[in-house]
């Protein structure tokens, strides 16, 4: 466990391990920011208040979650670890929000049940939810390449093992597919010197960034 400061540090001195985990700020300020929403709401004081931190979900400004992605992102492309990174960006879960596809069955992690009470709607392990947004970088990236392969959390684990020869965790991630869909590594890669970017750095509300719903 190191701070970002510290993953930045040994972005640019080329010194990454083999696998990192980066995640943003869900601490103090985004439930500050929370609090302040709702009673913000309760007042009628909703666009004067505005919320901070990390978490893009409703009340939260998507700016700071936006920010911090975009400033990762630019910090690997243009780091000495560029051309051998593979950059897997996902969120944790959907928000509690629609989704028109029906989340499809999925293979149990374990034999072992839910511990459901009394209250809880009958259910196990056995199907996804909605559907995350997921983005994945590499100077194999297949230019615009979208895939349709059914992916989930435990695809990074799965391409873990895959890249290193190791064993599964669960069922779940013995049967993930891995992010391979993503790449190309039959030619010369696309991306080895990172695409410029055509758009420049978000702002925050009230600088003609963003508006939240």
């Amino acid at each position: 466990m190191q701070p970002l400061s510290q993953f930045l540090v040994d972005l640019a001195l080329g010194k990454l391990p083999q696998v990192s985990f980066v995640d943003p700020e869900f601490g103090v300020i985004t439930e500050v920011g929370s609090i302040l929403a709702q009673f913000a709401a309760a007042e009628g004081l909703g666009d004067y208040i505005k919320t901070q931190g990390g978490d893009e979900e409703s009340p939260q400004d998507m700016y700071y979650g936006e920010a911090w992605a975009y400033s990762i992102l630019e910090a690997v492309m243009n780091s000495p670890s560029w051309p051998r990174t593979l950059f897997i960006y996902t969120y944790d879960e959907h928000g509690g929000y629609y989704d028109h596809v029906q989340p499809p069955a999925a293979v149990p992690p374990d034999n072992i049940p839910p511990e459901l009470s009394s209250g809880d709607s009958p259910g196990g392990y056995d199907i996804y939810g909605p559907r995350v947004p997921a983005m994945v970088a590499s100077p194999y990236s297949i230019p615009n390449g979208v895939t349709n392969v059914v992916h989930d959390h435990t695809s990074v684990l799965a391409t873990i093992e895959a890249k290193w020869n190791l064993p599964a965790l669960t069922y779940r991630d013995a049967n993930a597919a891995t992010v391979m869909d993503f790449l190309d590594l039959t030619s010369p890669p696309a991306y080895l010197k990172p695409p410029a970017s055509s758009i420049t750095a978000p702002s925050p509300i009230g600088a003609s960034g963003p508006v939240s719903p």
